[in-house]
């Protein structure tokens, strides 16, 4: 019995599939053409907490399987976003995290994916310390999307 799991398991890796940077960004503008198109259910949650505004969308296709995941948020002089780029299994490629604020400290990091691995992860720091800025890897968007409270 033992012997029958590793052997699926080692199917199920065999048959993983793995990319390069370029075809996570094909398949990303792939991603964002079926969003422009309507082509992906969209789900949206938003939180106010005074001085502290939030809101999430979460892109599923027909398949219910999630595309893609946006989180925005800030207060009156930052704004944060994360933007997380699934495949047509539902496992990450891509992530893009922007946080910037009005003393003109912004921060942009770019993740490319291939299943668990890192593939390239480019980096763009602009007078400031690293400030709050949401995760860069987000392997489970409907928990994330569930967390933030619908206003």
């Amino acid at each position: 019995m033992k012997f029958l799991i590793v052997i699926l398991l080692l199917l199920m890796t065999l048959n993983a599939k793995t990319y390069s940077t370029a075809q996570v960004k094909k398949e990303y503008y792939k991603v964002q053409e079926m969003i422009k198109n309507g082509e992906l259910r969209v789900k949206k949650r938003g939180w106010d907490g005074g001085n502290i505004l939030e809101k999430s969308r979460l892109y599923t296709d027909k398949n219910g399987i999630v595309r893609f995941f946006l989180i925005e948020g800030g207060t009156e002089d930052s704004a944060h976003k994360g933007e997380y780029t699934y495949d047509k299994n539902g496992k990450l490629i891509f992530s893009y995290i922007r946080d910037a604020n009005v003393r003109e400290c912004l921060i942009e990091i770019r993740s490319y994916y291939s299943g668990s691995r890192l593939l390239k992860r480019d980096k763009k720091i602009e007078k400031c310390k690293a400030q709050r800025i949401f995760p860069l890897r987000e392997d489970n968007p409907r928990k994330a999307f569930r967390e933030v409270d619908n206003d």
